[in-house]
């Protein structure tokens, strides 16, 4: 919990500074830098050895495939929500994505909740208000962008934790290593559609492009590759109320 506390708040410290102007290519900071770093590390995993792919049937790689959809929509919403919002509200609304998984777990997998846990929901709900009720744009793109990606990453956590860890018996670095991939295509094809990769080219061979803005986007990337792994650990083995009162 508090390796996952602090390498969220540095992910979404170094997402802004990018968004804001450093790197304004969301479609690819997202495709390009996170999953892929996020792919390049279970590459490397797989060459020393600490990682070998759990098979499966062809129809659940099909459901896999499925899974790295809804993956990339939570994850896509996420990025261009938080170019057009606060840090603090992207974060605390955020937080309520555990709090809903927990709540989704209870109605369709009859998972048990102490009143101590079923307690903490007011901690949580109480922070979002104190939080978003100063935000003039509540009612703006950008929060229905940050509230649509909390209810897709509580989506994921059900899918994660119920199919593809309960009846798949896959491990966390092996969901990463099928997920990671699929969705960085996803994204390559969105910034192509968007226009975003033409943008990026001419930002990469113009004066503009530093060392500084590689270091940058090196370190992002590193954040969001363990950030994943880290909360899909997090996932399996706490409770969702803690996952949420840490962000």
């Amino acid at each position: 919990l508090l390796a996952y506390f602090c390498l969220s708040v540095a992910t979404v410290i170094s997402n802004k500074h990018l968004l804001r102007g450093y790197f304004p290519f969301p479609w690819m900071l997202l495709g390009v830098v996170q999953l892929g770093f996020a792919t390049i590390g279970i590459v490397g995993a797989t060459k020393v050895g600490s990682y070998r792919a759990t098979r499966l049937s062809a129809q659940h790689e099909t459901i896999v495939k499925l899974v790295a959809v809804l993956f990339s929509c939570e994850q896509l919403a996420s990025i261009l929500s938080l170019r057009m919002v606060t840090v603090p509200f992207h974060i605390s609304v955020r937080a309520l994505s555990p709090v809903l998984t927990l709540l989704l777990s209870i109605l369709f997998f009859n998972q048990k909740s102490s009143l101590r846990t079923t307690s903490s929901f007011l901690v949580i709900l109480l922070g979002v208000v104190l939080t978003s009720h100063s935000i003039p744009d509540i009612h703006s793109y950008g929060s229905l962008l940050t509230f649509t990606s909390m209810i897709l990453s509580s989506a994921k956590s059900l899918v994660t934790t119920h199919l593809l860890q309960d009846r798949f018996s896959l491990k966390p670095l092996d969901v990463v290593a099928r997920i990671s991939p699929q969705s960085m295509v996803h994204c390559l094809f969105f910034s192509w559609a968007n226009g975003e990769m033409g943008d990026l080219y001419r930002f990469i061979i113009g004066p503009d492009f530093t060392k500084g803005h590689v270091a940058s986007i090196a370190l992002n990337g590193s954040l969001a590759w363990s950030l994943v792994l880290i909360g899909i650990v997090c996932d399996k083995r706490t409770q969702a109320p803690a996952m949420a009162i840490s962000g």
